[in-house]
């Protein structure tokens, strides 16, 4: 018996399925789709690392876009950092999440800046284009 501590049972039988058949079930969520990214990872293993990354921007939502973005920023996946930053700018409920609590928590600071100055910028611009003409 192996026991691998670092991760869920379903995340390890996605993981060994993919590998015996380059298939996996394309209805996870999210957390099961970060924790095989994490084994896809661990183990070097680019086509399920490419799987996972293609399918979690669209399983951005309130309870999970801070967590995501954090693995995007860590893992330099700028197309998924992307997509967390302009998800949370567009829902504001994600800064009252445990996710948002931890991002802000110090450590992530400089996504929080970031975060911030696309809601001041995004802010200016709405409120320039509704001005009336001089």
């Amino acid at each position: 018996q192996v026991t691998v501590k670092d991760t869920t049972p379903t995340a390890m039988r996605l993981f060994l399925r993919f590998l015996y058949t380059a298939d996996i079930n394309d209805d996870l969520s999210a957390e099961t789709t970060e924790d095989v990214f994490h084994l896809a990872k661990k183990y070097d293993v680019p086509e399920l690392l490419d799987f996972c990354v293609e399918r979690l921007p669209p399983l951005l939502a309130v309870d999970n876009a801070c967590r995501l973005l954090v693995l995007a920023d860590l893992h330099g996946l700028a197309d998924l950092r992307h997509e967390a930053l302009e998800f949370i700018r567009g829902h504001p409920a994600c800064l009252q999440t445990e996710g948002w609590t931890r991002l802000n928590d110090g450590s992530r600071q400089g996504l929080v800046t970031e975060l911030l100055e696309r809601a001041i910028t995004s802010g200016s611009k709405s409120s320039k284009d509704t001005q009336a003409p001089e």
